[in-house]
């Protein structure tokens, strides 16, 4: 005979939340932060990517890839639309996969009955972003993939510090740093990753935080 285990036994054996199986209120509302918060990133890299690629497609991108490897300048626009859009694809993966969980949430039969109206077009609403940011990146992968690819298979551009690209400001300034240093403030490695910014003021330390902040926009690189 086959006894049974009592289920907070089956918990423990299978390393299981409880809150999994009967998600509420708490779980719902760290969900809608986390998905708020990746979406924060998701707006300040895309901003970032879209910013390079108007740039490039005021430049030489009609003249083919010859013409984009012939200056400093759109060389180093190439490289960070590399970047860039590296980070943003992760970003867009993440808050897919929030959705996901985000979606399950609020169809669960234990939330279902105390989800208030505006719960329910909050989530709405970050779905919606999330939708948003895959079509853009699709739209930004294949233009970058036609017109900036060769050019990059051409001439291999390398990220070098660069300042970033004035527009409009919004919530986080996505910015760059090489070297090996620190982005500051936050003590961030610099070591080619794509980092948020809460406000758009950083420098490039070489071992610590000791550097004064300047004023940085969407794009730059900083190193030393």
């Amino acid at each position: 005979m086959v006894m049974k285990l009592p289920l907070l036994a089956l918990l423990l054996a299978s390393s299981l939340d409880p809150a999994l199986l009967a998600p509420g209120p708490q779980e719902l509302r760290a969900q809608v932060a986390a998905l708020r918060r990746h979406l924060g990133e998701a707006d300040a890299i895309g901003r970032a990517e879209a910013r390079i690629h108007n740039q490039l497609a005021q430049g030489p991108v009609a003249e083919g890839s010859a013409a984009l490897c012939a200056s400093e300048e759109s060389r180093s626009l190439l490289a960070r639309s590399t970047a860039f859009g590296s980070a943003y694809r992760d970003r867009v993966q993440t808050v897919r996969a929030d959705a996901v969980r985000l979606r399950r949430l609020v169809a669960e039969p234990t939330l279902q009955p105390i989800l208030r109206r505006e719960q329910r077009e909050q989530a709405d609403a970050l779905l919606a972003r999330v939708d948003d940011h895959v079509r853009r990146y699709r739209e930004m992968a294949a233009w970058q993939a036609r017109f900036l690819q060769p050019a990059i298979q051409r001439c291999k551009p390398a990220l070098a510090a660069a300042p970033g690209i004035p527009g409009e400001r919004g919530e986080g300034t996505a910015v760059i740093g090489i070297g090996g240093g620190k982005v500051c403030p936050g003590g961030v490695p610099a070591d080619g990753t794509v980092v948020v910014l809460p406000e758009p003021r950083a420098c490039y330390g070489e071992r610590d935080c000791s550097c004064a902040p300047m004023p940085v926009t969407a794009g730059a690189v900083l190193g030393p």
